[in-house]
């Protein structure tokens, strides 16, 4: 669509945003006529710090079309904008206009156009463009109810699943455990050389139940639905905290920014925090044998990274337990990567760190503010 909205007479650029599903995180979701594409939300954000107004905020804050005539002159002009000043030249324009797109009473995102040097925002091209946004808002609604749609899907399909573990697989693992303690019972009856035999299988067996239970029971608890999405970050952490303190006698000593939660409105980020720090911290409880582990979650000054910090004063990693798929570093690297992020596993002088930093996806209002009133 931005393409074809390019090879309208009179226009020398076109962009076209949105909200990324289930947030207030905007993302570029077509370009024409700018180059280096990759580096313009960076540009952008550095420029709105600095205190530079963004009328694509405003269009979708005021659900009208903003038209700026001049635009480009008064950007270069202006210090604030000085990131985006190169990007902005590479294009020959005068006028910007910024069209929200709304559907069901909301704005979606916006249609960003650079005029051309000439008539500017004549009529009709200004009635072409709440067109092409009327087309592009139902378009990105239609994704959104589709991608709304194969998450019902998913959650149901999840609890299905970890239904169908706990009635099923679980109690057949729980009547395996009752067998070899029956086996033990009959080991103790039996003479040697077969007694000390048959009592050291039926010892075994019962340990790998034991250890194939709780992992089922960790699988079922996952499948089920988020917990931080029912509780709230804060106080799905608190409650992880205090249910690893209880079953397995380790402090966990929990510091997390109280505001994160409150700047933060993408679920899909709270949640892959949420599971960070939690896989991080079964995983210590699980190889280190730990008295204490410290989680701690804060951002960095300009407020849009957030750096996960969780150390254990346990038995300390292998050296190759960095690169191992089972030591659980597979589930949070994936998880981090998907907003750009990373996760990496380091040994203390007693224990272990592992650090995962992500970029905030959203800040609050105290800085989304920043530069558009």
């Amino acid at each position: 669509m931005a393409a074809e909205i390019q090879l309208s007479p009179g226009i020398a650029g076109t962009q076209i945003m949105t909200f990324a599903p289930g947030g207030d995180r905007l993302q570029l979701m077509g370009s024409a006529g700018f180059s280096d594409v990759e580096t313009f939300f960076d540009l952008l954000m550095a420029s709105r710090d600095r205190g530079a107004e963004l009328a694509t905020l405003r269009s979708m804050g005021e659900r009208r079309q903003c038209v700026l005539p001049g635009r480009r002159a008064q950007m270069l002009a202006d210090p604030n904008w000085e990131p985006m000043h190169a990007y902005v030249s590479q294009l020959d324009w005068e006028d910007f206009v910024s069209t929200p797109l709304l559907s069901r009473g909301k704005a979606l995102g916006a249609l960003n156009v650079y005029l051309a040097p000439g008539p500017g925002a004549t009529p009709v091209i200004l009635d072409f463009l709440g067109a092409m946004a009327e087309q592009a808002a139902l378009a990105v609604d239609y994704a959104t109810l589709i991608h709304e749609e194969r998450d019902a899907v998913r959650r149901e399909e999840r609890k299905r699943l970890a239904r169908d573990l706990h009635d099923s697989v679980v109690q057949h693992v729980f009547s395996i455990g009752m067998q070899a303690k029956a086996l033990g019972g009959i080991a103790r009856r039996l003479t040697d050389p077969l007694a000390p035999r048959v009592d050291a299988v039926a010892t075994e067996v019962t340990g790998l139940v034991d250890a194939v239970q709780r992992d089922l029971r960790g699988v079922v608890l996952a499948l089920q639905p988020s917990v931080s999405a029912k509780l709230g970050l804060l106080p799905a952490l608190h409650a992880l905290a205090e249910g690893i303190e209880r079953r397995h006698g380790v402090s966990v000593d929990l510091a997390v920014d109280p505001l994160l939660e409150e700047d933060v409105k993408e679920p899909a980020f709270t949640e892959d925090v949420y599971q960070i720090i939690s896989e991080a911290l079964h995983n210590a409880v699980k190889h280190a044998a730990p008295t204490l582990v410290r989680v701690s979650a804060w951002r960095e000054t300009d407020r849009r990274r957030l750096r996960i910090d969780v150390v254990d004063d346990g038995l300390g990693v292998p050296t190759d337990a960095a690169e191992r798929s089972g030591y659980g570093l597979v589930s949070m690297r994936d998880r981090a990567s998907r907003w750009g992020g990373s996760v990496a596993v380091t040994a203390e002088k007693r224990g272990t760190r592992v650090r995962a930093e992500l970029p905030v996806p959203y800040v609050g209002a105290e800085q989304r503010d920043k530069g558009t009133a």
